[in-house]
């Protein structure tokens, strides 16, 4: 939380407050936390703190992306498991294959998705390549 100075009433360096009342570093990472769902939130109810917002936004444009890229290898990879004739000639091993694509692709959603948790929480305005630089565009 934002410490007030006694005597002049606004924040002290550093901890900037929010609409919400946390510092911005806490918010910007929490509008990440639950994907879209809280980065709408915090895009909504910050109206002025364009640190907080660009974060949310940012956290909702990776979270719909990463579930259109998590959607369509799940699509391939069970439209090859209902392939007639699939598991004969070496369709098993695209199979796997594809399986593990789609386990490596995870977990390199959750790095990142932890790594802009990270950089929020310290205070830094990281953008993603082409997503962070549409957020910072409409914010």
């Amino acid at each position: 939380m934002s410490t007030e100075d006694a005597t002049s009433g606004q924040a002290s360096a550093g901890e900037t407050a929010t609409q919400s009342g946390l510092d911005e570093n806490v918010a910007g990472a929490l509008a990440y936390i639950l994907g879209l769902l809280s980065g709408l939130f915090f895009y909504v109810t910050e109206d002025e703190n364009e640190f907080v917002r660009f974060h949310a936004l940012q956290s909702i444009i990776f979270s719909v992306a990463a579930f259109v890229l998590y959607w369509v290898l799940n699509t391939i990879l069970m439209s090859l498991v209902f392939t007639p004739g699939m598991w004969t000639a070496g369709g098993g091993l695209l199979f796997s294959l594809i399986s593990l694509v789609i386990s490596l692709v995870s977990l390199a959603l959750l790095g990142i998705w932890i790594f802009l948790m990270y950089k929020a929480y310290n205070g830094e305005m990281y953008k993603l390549p082409v997503i962070g630089n549409l957020a910072e565009q409409n914010v």
